[in-house]
């Protein structure tokens, strides 16, 4: 799907509109009667962490700064105020890492990629993309000792 996302930009546009109109009728809505099954309730939650991680997925295929801004803050919402299993939890603070990388923020993706990996150990996605990541830093510090190098000698 993610090798399809440049063909079909508008797809997540729409999604995007879809998952934040969800969201607002949540945030509208956040306490339930106290006579609604607890299933419900339980479903309630579910389905807002639902659509915070998938809107977060959404903005990040949309790309661009603003898009990355808004995944961090649905990521971040997701993993502050609810309770979400491991996987669940995982899954937030890769997405998160994904759009901090597109912010260049380099230390707080590579961050949240360990602590993910602490949850999920052995997750293929974000091993790969931590790897990345510290071979940018790398390249990065490099390139920077390159052109200091004869500045202060």
């Amino acid at each position: 799907m993610a090798k399809y996302a440049p063909l079909f930009p508008s797809v997540f546009i729409d999604l995007n509109i879809l998952f934040a109109e969800g969201i607002r009728y949540l945030d509208v809505h956040p306490v339930l009667p106290d006579d609604t099954p607890e299933d419900i309730k339980s479903g309630s939650a579910e389905l807002l962490s639902s659509l915070l991680l998938n809107s977060a997925l959404a903005a990040h295929k949309l790309g661009g700064s603003a898009n990355a801004q808004s995944a961090v803050n649905w990521t971040t919402r997701a993993i502050e105020r609810l309770t979400l299993s491991d996987a669940e939890n995982g899954k937030a603070l890769y997405r998160r890492a994904l759009a901090y990388a597109t912010l260049h923020e380099e230390e707080l993706a590579e961050a949240d990629l360990q602590k993910a990996l602490e949850l999920v150990p052995g997750d293929a996605a974000c091993s790969a993309e931590l790897a990345r990541l510290q071979a940018v830093r790398k390249a990065k510090r490099e390139k920077e000792k390159k052109a200091f190098k004869g500045l202060f000698s």
